[in-house]
């Protein structure tokens, strides 16, 4: 199996597509959606060691996961958000990523949390509760 590499230089220090992210954190961070600053603020509850849109390199493909984790164990966990789940361009991207994900390595209940927005664009706050407390704490 392929090898999964992020880039260090990257873990901390992200200024990609800035002009997207309009939502503030109270730390001051900005995110491009509600249902990522709904995430970020759960994973700073629970005192989660994570990075914005970290460079991801999966062979030739570079994606900006929404959030790279490190683990107490410092094993990583890649936590994709999908919003616009009423795209049919977006949802054939986000099929694309994943294959490529599971390709080099990157599967679900290992090292992927995938979340969705609700057809509404509501994201609920307990199952993002439930993903931290049973794939990020274990």
């Amino acid at each position: 199996m392929p090898e999964l590499f992020i880039l260090e230089k990257d873990f901390g220090n992200v200024n990609f597509r800035e002009s997207g992210k309009i939502h503030t954190s109270s730390t001051g961070q900005k995110y491009r959606s509600k249902s990522e600053l709904l995430i970020e603020s759960q994973l700073r509850k629970h005192k989660v060691n994570f990075e914005y849109e970290c460079k991801l390199i999966c062979g030739p493909k570079i994606y900006r996961p929404d959030f790279t984790i490190m683990r107490n164990d410092g094993s990583i966990v890649i936590w994709e958000h999908f919003g616009m789940i009423n795209d049919k361009g977006y949802v054939e991207e986000m099929v694309a990523k994943y294959n490529n994900y599971v390709h080099y390595g990157i599967v679900p209940w290992d090292n992927l949390v995938m979340t969705f927005d609700k057809k509404n664009g509501g994201l609920n706050v307990e199952e993002v509760e439930f993903i931290i407390e049973h794939q990020i704490l274990v």
